[in-house]
């Protein structure tokens, strides 16, 4: 009973087998074939879908090699920048330095240096904190004050504007113990004009320096006005000019002809949080204050 119930099933697959090589030889042959067998053939082979194919496509070894090579580099740079920080951790801004951390200090800057390149000036422009020097007219500055120094000085500044303006300033922040708000009880500064000279140099030439920003202490505003006496008005107008003093005086050299007052400044490593610059006195780096 069941061999007589595979006869009909064995022949309706031979059947099915003949009609499937009668389809294909007929579209070999150029023959038409009927609507509803056609759709069956081209359900039967699913397609491809192209935007797979052209992604792809767009995606050469070569490419892959090259963004390979950006992905190390921004690491190389990142390790490289936290070295550097962390080697220059602990000197005072190199105001107070060993021999053998001044050596670290530059293996980690000539580290970072290799990955410098062509300057992107646009990068420049904006406020850097100091955090370490070797020149021998700032260092001794941000060196740690004695207990009796009249004066402290507090953080160090480039504010460098955009290239057309080529404006800059050296920013320094400065107290007196008991006078002056410890930090930046008064700010010095010097207006420098700035150009590019080459890919990756700018020259300085120093115009005018001052000071402004004059915050008192409320022991030296007790001073000049004490508080059980009634204020007069000169009392008040002497507080009102410390407040607002704001004095700038030209530099001597800044509107001489030729070099005098120049300086040249090597862009060594620029990039948006970190700056490494080598001048004539020495080398600088610092880091974007937001």
């Amino acid at each position: 009973m069941t061999q007589g119930l595979a006869w009909p099933n064995a022949a309706l697959a031979i059947d099915k087998r003949t009609n499937s090589h009668r389809l294909h030889a007929r579209f070999r042959s150029g023959t038409a074939v009927p609507r509803h067998r056609a759709l069956c053939m081209n359900v039967a082979k699913p397609q491809a879908d192209p935007s797979t194919n052209a992604r792809r496509a767009t995606v050469s070894p070569a490419q892959t090699c090259q963004q390979s090579k950006q992905t190390k580099r921004k690491e190389g740079v990142l390790e490289a920048k936290r070295a550097l920080q962390f080697a220059t951790a602990g000197t005072f801004r190199g105001g107070l330095i060993t021999p053998t951390q001044r050596a670290v200090v530059e293996e980690a800057i000539i580290d970072l240096e290799a990955f410098g390149g062509e300057v992107d000036f646009q990068q420049l422009q904006g406020l850097w904190r100091l955090i370490y020097t070797t020149a021998l007219d700032v260092a001794p500055l941000v060196r740690p004050a004695d207990t009796f120094s009249p004066v402290r000085i507090g953080n160090v500044y480039q504010r460098f504007g955009s290239l057309e303006s080529g404006l800059c300033q050296n920013i320094i922040k400065a107290s007196v113990p008991f006078l002056l708000e410890e930090g930046d009880g008064i700010t010095f500064c010097v207006g420098v004009k700035y150009e590019a000279s080459s890919p990756r140099r700018i020259s300085l030439r120093f115009q005018e320096a001052g000071f402004s920003d004059v915050r008192i202490t409320s022991l030296t505003e007790a001073l000049i006005a004490p508080a059980i006496l009634p204020r007069g008005w000169i009392q008040q107008q002497i507080l009102l000019a410390i407040k607002e003093a704001n004095l700038k005086v030209p530099l001597p050299f800044a509107s001489r002809q030729g070099r005098s007052g120049v300086g040249e400044y090597l862009l060594s490593f620029l990039d948006e949080n970190m700056l490494v610059g080598r001048a004539q006195n020495g080398t600088f780096v610092f880091i974007r204050q937001h």
